[in-house]
């Protein structure tokens, strides 16, 4: 083989050579583009489950507040009552479902609501109890007596509830016509109460008005 051929056979092998280190090299980033994919979803799986436990019904804080405004009995039942507590929670930018501490003769919150593992706390911070358990134990940590804005309300002020301190509706009858009428009685709260006359204190006319209790049922 002459010097010409000679080196037109080193430079065939050196680019095939060159070639075969290129797909080597392609292979590996390949491989490790797919392993690094690999390791971000199972860290992104990792936060989205942590963040799942932070939510209000599976584990995370729940918020609660007593509404600023105060309403009369005729709430268009438990259904217009949550939709009050949901309205003000929305127009104050806090996320999630709300639901009013409220029963009638059908329902309650021992019936209707989500049974929270996690805490519950005001729109501060302030926690009002340690789980449902605790909740419905017959005392608070902490009166309910901010409102959604997390201002203060008046501890000397109602709430409609007709709710024992254990969320089993009370058997009196006084619950303004399941909350739709004006007339005759309805049982209530005191907002700064932190003993069962939280939620079960007297009864007052279903024409004059008195705040609801809403707790956070999901999200964050």
């Amino acid at each position: 083989m002459d010097g010409e051929s000679f080196d037109v056979v080193v430079k065939r092998a050196s680019a095939v050579a060159s070639r075969r280190g290129v797909l080597r090299a392609g292979v590996g980033a390949l491989a490790g583009v797919a392993l690094g994919l690999v390791g971000l979803n199972a860290r992104e799986e990792v936060e989205a489950g942590r963040r799942r436990r932070e939510q209000c019904g599976a584990g995370g804080p729940c918020r609660v507040f007593v509404t600023s405004t105060a309403f009369g009995g005729i709430l268009g039942g438990l259904a217009g009552a949550d939709k009050i507590c949901q309205d003000t929670a929305a127009a104050a930018n806090l996320r999630g479902t709300y639901k009013a501490w409220l029963s009638d003769s059908t329902a309650s919150p021992s019936t209707r609501f989500v049974r929270s593992t996690g805490p519950y706390q005001l729109v501060d911070g302030t926690r009002i109890a340690g789980s449902w358990t605790s909740l419905t134990d017959g005392s608070l940590r902490a009166p309910i007596n901010l409102s959604q804005t997390g201002v203060r309300v008046d501890n000397a002020d109602f709430v409609w509830t007709y709710t024992q301190p254990d969320g089993a509706a009370v058997t009196s009858g006084d619950h303004c016509g399941n909350w739709t009428v004006a007339i005759g009685n309805g049982l209530r709260g005191t907002v700064g109460s932190k003993d069962t006359n939280w939620t079960q204190s007297g009864s007052a006319a279903c024409s004059t008005g008195q705040h609801l209790y809403c707790f956070q049922q999901s999200g964050r």
